[in-house]
């Protein structure tokens, strides 16, 4: 591939990966304006972006899309290896997500501890999405062969 065609690629990729985080965005802000501007942020509109399953289905499908134009980006001889890069990323995402989450329930709860918590549980997507970000990059490892000791 020419370099412009892979910088673009990779340019597609990172507003993929960056597709869940601005969609739920976008959609708290057009939930935050029409529950009138405050400062802090509604706990329904936390719990409504939480658990809305389009921003949910939305930002998976764009960190799956991004996953598959970055594999195909890799030179053939070095997916493998690019495969082991792909989950520490998909990982990363996982983490930056439920680091967000946490925040935003603090946020949204006024900064007490104890309602944090029952809007962490009660935005389901926001402890989903992660916990399937980590399982999905287990999935794409590639397996590892064991050989015994025995064997001749």
């Amino acid at each position: 591939m020419s370099d412009s065609t892979q910088s673009r690629n990779g340019d597609i990729a990172l507003l993929l990966y960056a597709g869940p985080f601005i969609f739920s965005f976008a959609y708290a802000m057009y939930l935050w304006v029409g529950a009138g501007l405050s400062a802090t942020l509604p706990a329904l509109v936390y719990v409504q972006v939480t658990q809305n399953q389009w921003v949910f289905l939305a930002g998976f499908a764009a960190v799956a899309l991004a996953s598959v134009i970055d594999f195909n980006a890799e030179a053939p001889a070095t997916r493998r290896s690019g495969l082991a890069v792909l989950s520490k990323r998909l990982q990363a995402i996982a983490f930056l997500a439920l680091a967000l989450a946490l925040v935003s329930a603090l946020y949204a709860s006024g900064f007490d501890l104890g309602s944090t918590l029952l809007n962490l549980l009660s935005g389901r997507y926001a402890l989903v999405f992660p916990a399937l970000l980590v399982f999905f990059s287990f999935v794409i490892l590639p397996s590892v062969k064991l050989q015994g000791a025995n064997m001749k």
